[in-house]
């Protein structure tokens, strides 16, 4: 593997919130996400999570209370990318632009009406709801590494095996990268993609559960090994 490889870490969180699974509130569910961002960057800093120069950007917009997540200050920083969906949250950080996106898998989408949303021509339909959730999943890490967000669409989004280790070569238009799926629990579909020309390393991926606001507790960390 090239030495340039960028460092890449994934951490997939399970927020404690009221209320029965299914039914979380959206509001509780967000300040959870963004209190579990602070803390991984106050960990992965070394500083007191107040300390942690964490800021949003909306690339439509032009905001800054919502939209993209990034630590301001000077270079060397990691590069952070955010995602909830229900109780579970996704943190990426990487020494390149990285995105990562995680989703309940659930049966009230109509996939086959999604197809042109989603697949590029040519691109081979995914076999079953949990294979449709994975692809939504590596090709929202994609845009989401690029910055484009849901603003690119998906079908300018072409994935090509080949790498390594279950990586496989993304490219948009304007950019490219590598992307790979993540061995989420039944019942969760998540990926991450980093925006580098070596092959990345494999990511190291912690599962914490996360109480909203509080601290993490019950941590528990693997090295992820493939899927």
């Amino acid at each position: 593997m090239a030495g340039d490889a960028p460092r890449l870490e994934v951490w997939l969180l399970d927020i404690a919130v009221p209320g029965p699974r299914g039914t979380e509130n959206r509001a509780a569910v967000r300040a959870g996400a963004r209190h579990a961002l602070r803390a991984v960057c106050a960990a992965c800093l070394g500083r007191p999570p107040d300390e942690v120069p964490l800021r949003h950007l909306c690339p439509s917009c032009g905001a800054d209370d919502h939209g993209r997540p990034y630590l301001a200050g000077p270079d060397g920083l990691p590069h952070i990318s955010l995602s909830h969906s229900g109780r579970r949250v996704a943190v990426a950080l990487s020494d390149a632009p990285v995105g990562v996106d995680t989703e309940r898998v659930r049966d009230d989408i109509d996939w086959s009406r999604m197809r042109a949303l989603v697949l590029a021509p040519g691109e081979p339909e995914p076999g079953g709801r949990e294979a449709w959730f994975n692809r939504w999943c590596l090709k929202e890490a994609v845009v989401k590494m690029t910055g484009d967000g849901l603003r690119l669409p998906m079908p300018l989004v072409r994935l090509e095996p080949g790498g390594p280790d279950g990586w496989l070569r993304a490219r948009t238009p304007g950019a490219s990268g590598w992307v790979r799926g993540l061995a989420a629990e039944d019942g969760w579909a998540a990926a991450v993609a980093v925006a580098a020309g070596a092959v990345p390393r494999t990511p190291r991926v912690h599962r914490r559960v996360a109480a909203a606001p509080g601290p993490f507790r019950n941590e528990t960390t693997q090295q992820e090994v493939g899927r």
